[in-house]
């Protein structure tokens, strides 16, 4: 014979002042996270392609950034086709590849600068108290690029440097051409 079940209380089935949950929240559970808006993933996503592209990942950051593109123009209504997202993702990372060498070139130059006394800024033409920024300007060609060959130029064809790699090539047996 079938257990008969008690009816459930119709309106409000506990006493007033008592839990719907008696035994209250388990100890160590967590909140669901909170979904992100489609600007929180279109940011989230675009901060990870840079990333990638700092670490040279340009496969990865490639596809963060068409992500974020799908998301974005989804989100406006737009409906460019998968070949205008890869396209716009690849300059994407095309351009912060640029960005992040021209860094890396401008960095090189600030340790050539930490390095350099004040004859090396007057062999130049500079002024032997020249700061950053005038020797900076000396090097940067007219796109914005630092002109490594004119770096690379100027440091092996400083007389003073001339002497140092003749003679660390005269102790290691390296014959070494110098630069007039």
């Amino acid at each position: 014979m079938a257990k008969s079940r008690k009816p459930r209380p119709r309106g409000r089935p506990f006493k007033k002042g008592q839990s719907g949950n008696p035994r209250g929240r388990p100890k160590g559970s967590k909140n669901r996270p909170a979904e992100l808006s489609i600007e929180q993933e279109v940011e989230r996503l675009t901060k990870r392609g840079i990333e990638l592209v700092l670490l040279d990942q340009y496969e990865e950051a490639r596809t963060a950034f068409e992500k974020s593109f799908l998301l974005s123009w989804g989100s406006q209504g737009r409906a460019e086709g998968p070949e205008e997202v890869r396209h716009s993702a690849r300059r994407s990372v095309d351009y912060f590849r640029a960005q992040f060498e021209k860094e890396k070139k401008i960095d090189r130059l600030c340790i050539h600068y930490e390095d350099v006394d004040a004859n090396f800024l007057e062999y130049l033409g500079l002024s032997a108290d020249a700061p950053w920024d005038d020797f900076l300007a000396f090097y940067i060609e007219d796109d914005g690029d630092i002109d490594e060959e004119r770096v690379a130029g100027d440091l092996f064809g400083y007389p003073p440097m001339q002497v140092a790699l003749a003679n660390a090539a005269a102790e290691s047996g390296v014959l070494v051409p110098v630069i007039d």
